[in-house]
């Protein structure tokens, strides 16, 4: 090995280890934070994590296998051990991630020449928007976070546990919620990336789907274990007095979601599905899981069932024509008979229910999805009859229209940025205090609505445009197939297109983001990991699917994803690509061009330098104290009498809320450091977060510093501002052999008076 050689392989060793200790550190970190309150369970999950990291180390296909098993299962675990709660089914992807990103580094040393490579690949159109949102995404949490503990060390010397809002959130609990929507935007690319990564064949991504669907029945065996024996199990008894149960669940309302996004991929592999006995487990799975859909008591699942079975329809009709056309005999005997048991089922049951005594109809009535159906259908009539439709909407909206105006509210304020990552929660309490006069606090109602809230216009056209381009790549394949005149042909176990497959994968999918108006389904880890995976399954579907068709759409062309030189050495494919006719534009790195590099600069600069100029002034915990009843005093002790004056002595940070009495505040300072020639204590005034004064004391005699207030500070119906001092330095009586007194002492504070 020649030394360029050896200098380049150093190179790719330290990089991966520095990329693997960047991921290792923030995730072993967050998952450091956790509060176990049982050793044993304690043992169990971490033994866990690291069995699936050690599985996926030795096949990366086999831990995403292991992960799709557990994402339904494990939601509850904590609930129906009664132990603390543990977000078990995210340190489990920690693992996961991390052993497949050690297994990506370490496969830069193997051979690039062959397609199916575990070598990282990227859909660039896509990766593109993905790393500016992830840009976006880190910036506005770290920026979050820096504002919840009050910007040490820039203003204060060190982290106070502060209150954030008028609902009493600490800045501890406010950074974790914080790093908790973090990681709950990120963990969807991230899977996507490993999905994308790891599948190499159709047959692995309907493996995939079977894992899923499989665990899938192992939940709707518990709903129906909860139904009939033991409501309370892994349920709060909110829950369960409302006629609703979770499953393996967080709440109801994530089993909702999820059988949103199960039910178009059980009506797929229902209608692929090639032999009987794989039709008749598939049938009897999907009779638990429908009655997983009745017990969830989610209307936005029945909504979402109701919208997919419209789409699969307008869908899939021509297709399912011709596919029909195209079967045997015995096929179209058996798949007309399926559709008419289905049916079938469909009319008894309304049947039943509508002829039934009425102690057994009473019964029927008590199921939660059945009853809160009809009472929706009766309070919308009777509103929309009295007061109109949009009142109507309202009535039945479960009050998403209070949180829906404070999410449009704080767009308004913050247009460009929003509150920051996961800040719509923490901010939500002081918006409906000021509009309502009381407190309230629940989601936004709408998933775009918390995006604009949070990340503001800048967010919400990035998501839009994510979701816009997988949309563009599910059409483009399907001309990209007919341009090429793919023969359409649906058999799962071949090698075709797999069609029906696709569009349930696209349904589940349109069906989601759909139902995202009506809440942010996917702030559940469960539901945004199962709407990821379904989304990178789609993708990777389409990349399989594209690379066939182009390799036998001109023979003899080795196609190299990874390497882009031998791509751009073939005219044709290359100008194939160009055209737009292939959906994917598959790339070895994430590129970008020289007017995209600079729009991504000035953007990331007007959105940084925006969020911080708002976190330090209005959206600061002084700023939003000072127009709320609450505060946070800090740093001050009780008032003395030295020397026959009245004062204060204050720690190196010190901070107090005051009434705006005049335009001018006088403040007395002295510093009483009782050791000779030590350095002088330079001393900081802010006044909201606004640097006013910096002033050395020189010796120990009193300053009287006069200091203009500036015109934005008590600038509120509460006419309050905040005053922080900070000292460069403090001491501790007790360490000087002075006396016992062991407060951390910086200035003496006398009496504050203000003038005009």
């Amino acid at each position: 090995m020649n030394s360029k050689s050896l200098s380049v392989g150093k190179t790719v060793i330290a990089r991966n280890i520095i990329i693997f200790l960047i991921f290792y550190l923030c995730f072993f970190l967050y998952q450091g934070l956790a509060e176990y309150d049982n050793l044993w369970f304690l043992l169990l999950i971490n033994t866990s994590v690291l069995v699936i990291f050690l599985i996926t180390l030795y096949s990366s296909k086999l831990g995403l296998y292991i992960f799709i098993f557990f994402i339904p299962l494990l939601n509850s675990l904590t609930a129906i051990l009664r132990v603390q709660t543990v977000p078990i089914i995210l340190f489990f992807f920690f693992a996961f991630f991390l052993g497949f990103i050690l297994n990506l580094l370490n496969d830069d040393f193997q051979s690039r020449a062959e397609f199916y490579g575990p070598i990282k690949i990227f859909e660039s159109e896509i990766s593109r928007v993905f790393l500016v949102f992830v840009i976006i995404l880190t910036l506005s949490a770290a920026i979050a976070i820096f504002r919840y503990s009050n910007f040490p060390p820039l203003i204060t010397n060190s982290y106070h546990n502060l209150k954030v809002n008028v609902n009493g959130l600490d800045s501890r609990g406010a950074i974790l919620w914080t790093l908790d929507f973090f990681f709950n935007y990120f963990i969807g690319f991230a899977l996507f990336f490993a999905v994308f990564n790891i599948l190499k064949n159709i047959k692995d991504v309907i493996k995939a789907l079977i894992v899923l669907i499989s665990s899938t029945f192992l939940t709707s065996i518990f709903i129906v274990y909860q139904y009939f024996i033991n409501p309370y199990i892994g349920s709060s008894e909110f829950w369960v007095e409302t006629g609703r149960l979770n499953a393996t669940f967080s709440d109801p309302n994530a089993l909702g979601a999820y059988c949103l996004l199960i039910f178009p991929i059980f009506i797929s592999f229902m209608i692929i599905a090639r032999r009987w006995y794989s039709r008749s487990i598939l049938c009897i799975f999907f009779v638990f899981f429908m009655l997983m859909v009745i017990f969830s008591g989610s209307r936005s699942a029945l909504l979402g069932i109701i919208l997919a079975v419209i789409i699969f329809f307008i869908l899939g009709l021509r297709r399912f024509i011709r596919f029909i056309k195209r079967l045997p005999k015995k096929r179209k005997i058996a798949i007309i008979i399926t559709i008419i048991v289905i049916l079938l089922i469909i009319l008894i049951t309304i049947t039943v229910i509508a002829l039934t005594t009425n102690k057994i109809k009473s019964e029927v009535l008590k199921i939660g999805l059945i009853r809160r159906s009809l009472e929706s259908i009766q309070t919308f009539t009777r509103y929309f009859k009295t007061a109109g439709p949009l009142e109507a909407l309202k009535s039945i909206s479960n009050y998403r229209y209070f949180f829906w105006n404070q999410a449009i509210n704080m767009t308004k304020d913050y247009p460009l940025t929003g509150v920051g990552a996961g800040s719509y929660v923490i901010q939500l309490p002081d918006y409906i205090l000021n509009q309502y006069g009381f407190i309230m606090i629940d989601s936004t109602g709408n998933y775009y609505l918390q995006i604009l809230s949070e990340f503001g216009s800048v967010g919400l056209i990035l998501i839009l445009f994510i979701f816009y381009l997988i949309i563009k790549k599910y059409i483009l394949y399907f001309k990209y197939r007919k341009s090429l005149k793919v023969e359409n042909s649906d058999k799962v176990n071949s090698n075709s297109s797999g069609g029906w497959l696709l569009i349930g994968l696209f349904v589940s999918f349109i069906s989601m983001i759909l139902a995202q108006f009506f809440g942010p389904h996917t702030n559940f880890a469960e539901i945004q990991f199962t709407f990821w995976l379904i989304i990178g399954l789609m993708v990777t579907f389409i990349k399989i699917k594209q690379v066939k068709y182009m390799q036998n759409s001109e023979p003899g062309l080795k196609i190299n994803i990874y390497d882009n030189s031998i791509v751009e050495s073939n005219d044709s494919f290359n100008n194939n690509l160009k055209r737009g006719k292939a959906p994917l534009m598959i790339s070895k790195r994430i590129y970008f061009n020289i007017v995209q590099r600079i729009s991504l600069v000035v953007v990331i600069l007007i959105f940084t330098s925006s969020f911080l100029i708002n976190s330090f002034t209005d959206l600061s915990i002084t700023a939003i104290q000072n127009r709320g009843s609450w505060e946070n005093n800090y740093g001050f002790y009780n008032v003395e009498n030295i020397q026959g004056k009245e004062v204060r002595w204050a720690a190196d940070d010190a901070s107090e809320v005051l009434e705006k009495k005049g335009s001018v505040i006088i403040i007395p300072l002295r510093d009483a450091y009782p050791v000779e020639d030590a350095e002088p204590n330079v001393v900081k005034l802010y006044i909201d977060n606004l640097l006013v004064k910096k002033i050395k004391l020189e010796d120990d005699s009193w300053y009287n510093l006069k200091l203009d207030i500036p015109e934005f500070a008590g600038n509120h119906h509460s006419n309050r501002f905040t005053l922080t001092i900070v000292s460069s330095r403090s001491w501790i009586p007790k360490e000087l052999g002075l006396n016992m007194d062991t407060r951390v002492l910086g200035v003496m504070v006398g009496g504050i008076t203000f003038t005009d």
